[in-house]
Parts: C-alpha cells; sequence; structure tokens
C-alpha cells in the first residue's frame, strides 16, 4: 500500500484528496499513517465501528452515506476475502470514484481460514480483472505474489497477496451500464449482513481447530430451527459453539441438542441442564426461568458443551437447535 501511494499518489501531495480506507477498522493495524497527512483527508469506513473507524455504512452494498463521485482514492486491504458479494462492493467502488478517480484493493490469494467473522474468498490476478471487468474500472497494475519473498517473514508470505490497481474512466460508465446499475440497485432486495454466524467445532480430544468446524447462521429477530450436519467421518467427542456478529448483543437458546439418528449424545433441556454449557470467551450468562439467555459485546462468546462418549463414525452427528438473536438495531 506504501508503493501504491509513492507511485500514484505523492505527486499530488499538494492537492486535498479524499481518500477512503474500506474496511478501517484497526485490527492488526490500519493504513492511517500512510494516508493521513494533510492536506489529504483520510477517512476509515467500514461496517461496524470501532478503532480507526470514522464512518459506518449501514448497507454494506448501497452506501447511501457516500455520495457519488465524490472519493478521489479508495484502498482497501484484507477486506475483500471477507466480502459475501464483493461484485456488489466493486460497483459501489466505481459509483462514488470521481472521474480518474484511483482505487487500490489488496487480498490474499492463499493463506488459511481466517474468520471475522466470516473468511468468503481467496483471489489471484485474474479474479482482480474480473472484478475490474465487472465494475466497468480501467486497469493500471494486476499481479499476484506467487512465491514467498525474502522481504517478508512467515506469516506474510503464508497470504501470497494479489494487488488491483485501477481507474474511473473519464466519462464513466456507458449510458446503458449506468441505467443497468441503477435498476439493480433499486430492483434488488437488499443484501444485507447476515445478524449471527454460528460456527460448531467438534473434536476427538477437546482442541478444537478451523478445519474441523461447520457453520450456519441466524438471521432476525425470530425464534429459528438451526439444523448443522457434521461431517460423516469426524470423530466426536466434544461440541464448541461460537457465536459471532457485528451488531450481536444477545443469544437466547430454547433447546440445544447433539445427536445421531438413534440416539441423544447431549439434550438441552430435556436430559442436560443449562448450566452444564461453560461459558468462554465474550459471554454472560443472564438469568432465565428455562431457556439460556447469553449476553455478549464482542465478537467471540462461546459455548463449550460437556464431553460425551464418542459416537459411531458410519452415524454422523447433528447439532440441532431453537434459538435467536438480538442485535442492536433489533
Amino acid at each position: 500500500m506504501t508503493a501504491f501511494r509513492r507511485r500514484y499518489l505523492d505527486s499530488q501531495s499538494s492537492q486535498p484528496l479524499v481518500i477512503v480506507d474500506l474496511g478501517s477498522q484497526d485490527i492488526r493495524g490500519s493504513y492511517r499513517a500512510i494516508f493521513d497527512r494533510p492536506p489529504w483527508r483520510y477517512v476509515g469506513v467500514d461496517i461496524v465501528p470501532g478503532k480507526n473507524v470514522e464512518l459506518v455504512i449501514r448497507d454494506p452494498y448501497n452506501w447511501r452515506e457516500l455520495k457519488s463521485n465524490s472519493v478521489d482514492v479508495l484502498i482497501s486491504g484484507q477486506t475483500f476475502e471477507h466480502t459475501e458479494f464483493f461484485w456488489e462492493t466493486a460497483g459501489e467502488i466505481e459509483r462514488i470514484l470521481k472521474p480518474n478517480g484511483l482505487c487500490c484493493i489488496i487480498a490474499p490469494w492463499t493463506g488459511p481460514v481466517h474468520r471475522y467473522p466470516l473468511d468468503c474468498w481467496r483471489m489471484n490476478c485474474d479474479g482482480m480483472l474480473a472484478i475490474a471487468r465487472y465494475a466497468g474500472l480501467e486497469v493500471l497494475e494486476a499481479w499476484s505474489q506467487t512465491g514467498d519473498s525474502p522481504k517478508y517473514d512467515a506469516d506474510s508470505n503464508q497470504w501470497h497477496e494479489s494487488i488491483l490497481i485501477v481507474r474511473k474512466r473519464e466519462g464513466g460508465q456507458k449510458f446503458r451500464e449506468r441505467i443497468y446499475r441503477w435498476s439493480k440497485r433499486h430492483v434488488r432486495p437488499p443484501l444485507k449482513n447476515i445478524d449471527c454466524w454460528i460456527q460448531v467445532f467438534f473434536a476427538a480430544d477437546q482442541t478444537y481447530r478451523e478445519e474441523q468446524s461447520v457453520c450456519s447462521f441466524l438471521d432476525g429477530d425470530q425464534w429459528r430451527k438451526v439444523w448443522i450436519g457434521l461431517p460423516a467421518d469426524a470423530q466426536v467427542r466434544s461440541v464448541r459453539i461460537d457465536f459471532s456478529g457485528p451488531r450481536l448483543r444477545l443469544i437466547e437458546l430454547a433447546s440445544l441438542r447433539v445427536s445421531d439418528e438413534n440416539r441423544n449424545f447431549l439434550d438441552f433441556p430435556a436430559q442436560n441442564a443449562w448450566d452444564e454449557i461453560h461459558l468462554q470467551g465474550d459471554a454472560e450468562r443472564l438469568e432465565s426461568a428455562g431457556d439460556l439467555r447469553v449476553k455478549t459485546e464482542g465478537i467471540d462468546p462461546q459455548l463449550h458443551l460437556p464431553a460425551f462418549k464418542e459416537a459411531r463414525e458410519d452415524l454422523p452427528l447433528f447439532v440441532e437447535m431453537r434459538a435467536r438473536a438480538k442485535c442492536e438495531s433489533s
């Protein structure tokens, strides 16, 4: 990102550029130090409040908070792999950029799963070119780090980043393309974020790994039945359930069961008491007459279920729950 600034922006150091950082929340650092220098105006943008976030966009695919043709530069690093419908994001980038505005996107094309709360994609050079083509942006650079670099440590080298640098054409999109984008924004149902993601970890030894987990979700403030099947060959003696969501504040469970087609290994509250579930992470148990109510103010509430007798490999397990999630906007 520093190289992008030096090559494309340093010659405009005296111009009052508006530079938007998409996905700016400071998790393990940010780009602010690279771009926050007068007369430039650096604006950190994300879908949730947090450190280094100045503007929260409520709809991730329809940025009403940002006007068309209002931004000189948009940067985004390590965000697109977490974005469900990144092509919709690309369309919004084209809309808000001024004519001749620049955009730099960095995203990995290798590397392990790292949900926050999602990890949807890996992008190579051809994928970056497809993003530009879909949005009608002029490609200036598109490439991928195909091998390890001696400039990076082992942690950085595992990601093999892809880089896309594009420019909005002087005339913007053609008339037919603008009509298509406009109609798509106003006709399709809104693509909102999931309220609550559920990640079920399973293990034979209470050591939980990303590769031994499955996911589902809760949407809205309604009681819903969620059924999550575990892999057929999984060896399972213990289960952990994580809940996550940018605005998640309360999780309520009316029932929770771990079973195969013949037997219930755990069954709350019919067979097991709720207090047998151990809470960890950002989770606080609330008083309740019959349900399990868990308050959370962060992103990682965990429910550790009691260990049970190992299930037969030929009968896959499933986790079934009746639950609802309440978010700050509910």
